[in-house]
């Protein structure tokens, strides 16, 4: 069947969801398709604005408090629960008003769990098919494995995101015991730095083309007069604006040069920097691309798309897993085993972060 009209929808958790997005709707506009574009925020705003001859339609939106507590980030989120249940509601019955002045063929959402109607064929793309939370007990990642899965339901295929066997980025995330794998399919990294299709390529031809992980090495060499590090900051508020603020001042008594980019279309709240920093509000595909190959080492979150990202960009990076957040730290901890990734704990990043630095560039001396 060729879908002649396409629903695509992300979460606007950041801008990682939706960056993921952009291979998918170029990919059905070159087979002829009219997309049609949902979302919220400023991911939904971003998106927009990426295909404004698009229909686009807006989706009730929720503003997550993802501020850390004691009990860590995903108790803080449960208790937003009801929330975001009310929320979900809400989000499907504007899908289900669409469907009836609109003739959908196909709805893809991109873990929006009120995005999908059971008239149309409906794809969750997730590597969230089990909960790792952080927590010390098995208990909470349970529940909300359940509270998750619940929502499986409703949706004709699950797209994860990764390599279906035993070398894989997301690891026990995408893998192991679960239900539902009769809907599951598994497509291969996603991101916005995979141009060509990836709707209709075998996950084994992408894997035997391309190893596992992408080479190490830096295209741009280190030497003494070439220690440019880079930061990509992505991520919801306001772990953001506290890793940028860290960064910043870690980075001003330093003598290494800093290419800090914000990710976020917010404006820049810093007038001032030392002369080593350089701050760039957002950058586009090319011209990450271009930093990553001027810079010898590349600082970012663990969170999944920026992964997935680096998957396909390579090069010499160091994971910093946002404070509290259980899944961020278990893929940091999973590619630091896996892949010997460095990775540092932010509430070390004073102390440990231009050591780290330092040794990569020695290393690479030699």
């Amino acid at each position: 069947m060729i879908e002649r009209v396409v629903l695509i929808s992300a979460l606007d958790w950041g801008l990682g969801h939706a960056a993921r997005c952009l291979p998918l709707i170029n990919s059905y506009k070159k087979k002829g398709a009219k997309v049609i574009i949902s979302g919220s925020g400023k991911s939904g705003e971003w998106l927009h604005n990426k295909f404004p001859e698009e229909q686009y339609i807006a989706l009730p939106g929720i503003e997550i408090n993802y501020k850390l507590n004691n009990s860590g980030l995903l108790f803080s989120v449960l208790k937003q629960i009801p929330a975001l249940i009310k929320n979900i509601k809400s989000e499907n019955r504007v899908i289900s008003e669409l469907i009836k002045t609109n003739s959908v063929d196909l709805i893809i959402s991109d873990n929006r769990y009120g995005v999908y109607n059971k008239n149309v064929k409906s794809i969750l793309i997730t590597h969230q098919l089990n909960i790792r939370s952080g927590s010390r007990t098995l208990l909470l990642d349970k529940i909300a494995t359940r509270l998750i899965q619940n929502y499986f339901t409703n949706f004709d295929e699950i797209w994860v995101p990764d390599f279906e066997g035993p070398l894989n980025l997301s690891g026990d995330l995408s893998h192991g015991k679960m239900h539902f794998k009769d809907k599951i399919k598994y497509i291969g990294p996603l991101s916005r730095f995979k141009h060509e299709s990836i709707i209709d390529k075998d996950v084994k031809e992408v894997f035997e083309q391309k190893s596992m992980f992408p080479n190490n090495e830096s295209s741009n060499p280190v030497t003494p007069n070439n220690q440019k590090v880079l930061a990509l900051l992505s991520g919801p508020e306001p772990t953001r604006t506290e890793f940028e603020s860290e960064l910043i001042e870690i980075f001003s008594k330093s003598k290494l040069q800093l290419d800090l980019v914000r990710g976020t279309l917010t404006k820049n709240p810093h007038q001032t920097v030392p002369a080593n920093i350089r701050i760039i509000n957002f950058a586009e595909d090319v011209q990450i691309k271009k930093l990553r190959e001027e810079n010898t080492v590349c600082i970012m979150r663990s969170g999944y798309s920026s992964l997935m990202d680096h998957y396909y960009l390579g090069g010499k990076i160091i994971l910093i897993p946002t404070p509290g957040q259980g899944e961020q730290e278990y893929l940091a901890s999973y590619w630091n085993k896996n892949y010997d990734v460095p990775v540092i704990n932010q509430s070390e990043l004073k102390s440990n972060l231009v050591p780290q630095i330092n040794e990569i560039h020695k290393k690479s001396f030699h």
